[in-house]
């Protein structure tokens, strides 16, 4: 540990606040990236105990869409309706 921070003071001296400042960079964006695997982790955790399903707008919009049409309505299996 002695001859890293030898470097590290090294550096300091010679490069000064921006090397300081990449530092503190990376160290921010480890700690946000660890924070939302840590919070996405858990949010899954929670929708899986109250079986919760996962909200897609779109599906959501096809399916509305299905309904009020009384079915879907296939004009071609070989074309695409949108």
């Amino acid at each position: 540990m002695g001859r890293v921070g030898a470097v590290m003071e090294l550096l300091l001296e010679r490069r000064g606040k921006a090397v300081e400042a990449d530092h503190v960079m990376r160290w921010a964006t480890m700690f946000c990236l660890h924070a939302g695997f840590l919070a996405k982790k858990k949010l899954e955790e929670i929708m899986d105990v109250v079986n919760m399903t996962r909200y897609v707008p779109a599906l959501t919009e096809i399916s509305a869409t299905a309904l009020n049409m009384e079915g879907y309505k296939l004009e071609s299996p070989l074309e695409r309706n949108w």
